[in-house]
């Protein structure tokens, strides 16, 4: 009686695997969402850190609708302005925002599918410069940035290279007056 077809299928019930019908399965996930699989939350929360209590809270940082350029109208001003920094590999548009319009710094990102075929490499050059930007956001003025690719970058990306080259222009366009 060894093989799977002389055991019975009368007499245990159907469980559930214990990982996926509670939260306290696994210490590694206390926040997880007490719903089935297939359910979506009503509205995604943002990041979330684990406290060393186990307690959820939701991370502060993120990268909300309000610090990104979106229209195309917004990105054509700033490409009108004129203004740029440059460094080796990126090209940062500023333009300073109207006086009523100033909630704070917003991004723009132009990567060029010429400068980089993959995609990996375009959505990594994406993230690294919002993460740099999101960090920074407090310190920067009123302004309307777009960071762009200035030439063809060297293979394999160095993600701390291409931080530091961002974090530089960001300081530079900091201490620029208008």
């Amino acid at each position: 009686f060894s093989h799977e077809t002389h055991l019975s299928t009368v007499g245990s019930s159907p469980q559930a695997y214990p990982w996926l019908s509670c939260p306290y399965g696994h210490a590694w996930r206390p926040c997880r969402d007490s719903r089935s699989p297939r359910q979506r939350p009503a509205s995604f929360g943002g990041l979330s850190a684990i406290e060393p209590e186990g307690k959820c809270q939701t991370h502060l940082a993120r990268f909300p609708k309000s610090h990104r350029l979106t229209k195309t109208d917004e990105f054509s001003s700033v490409f009108s302005f004129r203004k740029a920094l440059r460094s080796s590999t990126f090209l940062l548009h500023y333009r300073p925002q109207e006086i009523g319009l100033a909630d704070g710094a917003r991004l723009g990102l132009v990567v060029a599918k010429r400068f980089l075929r993959r995609s990996v490499d375009r959505n990594l050059m994406r993230r690294v410069v919002r993460e740099v930007f999101r960090n920074k956001h407090s310190d920067l003025p009123s302004k309307d940035f777009i960071v762009r690719l200035a030439v063809k970058p060297t293979l394999p990306l160095d993600r701390r290279a291409l931080a530091d080259e961002v974090r530089k222009l960001l300081d530079k366009v900091r201490n620029i007056g208008y």
